[in-house]
């Protein structure tokens, strides 16, 4: 049988999650997911791609010009 869990168990382990911190800036990675629609070369359906970008302070220019 499963172990019951209770709020406590869930914000613990919440807690035990490390932060990412960017080196340069030293501020905390926020997490996006970035979806762009490709078109196939193949058959010239479209396709989505995603992928998870990391965010903080020195790129955030970069990534939302």
């Amino acid at each position: 049988m499963a172990k019951k869990q209770t709020f406590a168990d869930k914000v613990t382990k919440g807690q035990r999650r490390s932060k990412l911190i960017c080196p340069k800036c030293e501020t905390e990675y926020s997490f996006f997911l970035h979806v762009a629609a490709e078109k196939s070369e193949k058959t010239g359906a479209y396709k989505f791609g995603e992928r998870h970008i990391r965010v903080c302070k020195c790129n955030e220019k970069q990534i939302y010009n």
